[in-house]
């Protein structure tokens, strides 16, 4: 008869579902560890698929933009020009006897101005005749004439024959267009502007067509014509404004940075002056 003690003891229950449950667990783990491997290694694939396409894409790109971002800044130019040029709407192109005229050509009142973009006095006065136009609905115009003084130069005669170079290349609005700019940034007192070429560009004029004309200097007889009428006038110092009766052909002289009623109270005159002549 066999003992029962002999017979191999006999898991319980508890110790049973102990031990399948850790089996389960390992099991678990181990398919965990493996399916991550593939995750991993599926998804590092992928990564490697993406960058590779992010690269291609970035080459595309950088190829794309080169001629895009050429064009983009292009379009900004363009757009800066258009709207710089916007604020002349008083200048007309292609006026009579080759004028540049600031205002209607056939005003009846002239304001002719001998300037020197170089000079501060010069700089301080540039905003009256332009509002003194502005305001006068046709009746008065503006006309600059260059008088760059020996002591500016050669800023301010290079500056000047570069106003007129503009004034070739892309017309009558861009050359007032370009002496404002260069009033705006020159350091004044013959120190100039740093990048003419660049301030040219501004206004619309193109690069290369500018150059050839500045370095041949061409319009330098244009600026001795100007300054051989001012010894005419006796004129010697900047600004100096002539306002002239266009009808009758009397002018009045003004020395210096005159305020805009002054200017208009000269024209007054004239037209007071033109009005006794008729009564007599």
């Amino acid at each position: 008869m066999i003992d029962k003690q002999d017979l191999p003891a006999t898991q319980s229950p508890s110790v049973y579902l102990r031990v399948n449950a850790l089996s389960i667990i390992s099991i678990a783990l181990a398919l965990v560890s493996m399916w991550g491997s593939i995750f991993v290694y599926m998804d590092n694939n992928k990564a490697d698929s993406v960058f590779d396409q992010l690269m291609l894409e970035q080459g595309r790109l950088q190829q794309f933009s080169q001629a895009e971002i050429a064009r983009y800044f292009d379009i900004q130019q363009e757009k800066a020009v258009t709207e710089t040029l916007a604020r002349y709407s008083a200048v007309q192109e292609n006026q009579p006897n080759g004028k540049a005229f600031y205002g209607n050509p056939a005003a009846r009142f002239t304001l002719v101005e001998y300037s020197d973009m170089e000079c501060p006095y010069c700089k301080s006065f540039h905003t009256t005749p332009k509002k003194v136009v502005d305001s006068s609905q046709g009746e008065i115009n503006w006309e600059w004439s260059h008088m760059p003084l020996d002591f500016h130069n050669p800023a301010a005669q290079v500056q000047a024959l570069a106003a007129e170079c503009v004034r070739e290349v892309s017309g009558n609005k861009a050359y007032w267009a370009f002496i404002d700019k260069v009033f705006q940034h020159t350091g004044g007192n013959g120190k100039g502007v740093s990048d003419l070429r660049a301030t040219a560009r501004s206004v619309g004029a193109n690069n290369d067509e500018f150059i050839t004309c500045i370095s041949t200097a061409r319009h330098a007889p244009l600026l001795q014509q100007d300054l051989e009428q001012a010894q005419k006038l006796g004129i010697n110092s900047t600004p100096y404004t002539v306002v002239v009766d266009n009808q009758t052909g009397n002018y009045f002289p003004l020395k210096g940075a005159r305020p805009a009623e002054q200017l208009l109270q000269i024209i007054q005159q004239l037209k007071d002056s033109d009005s006794k002549q008729e009564q007599q």
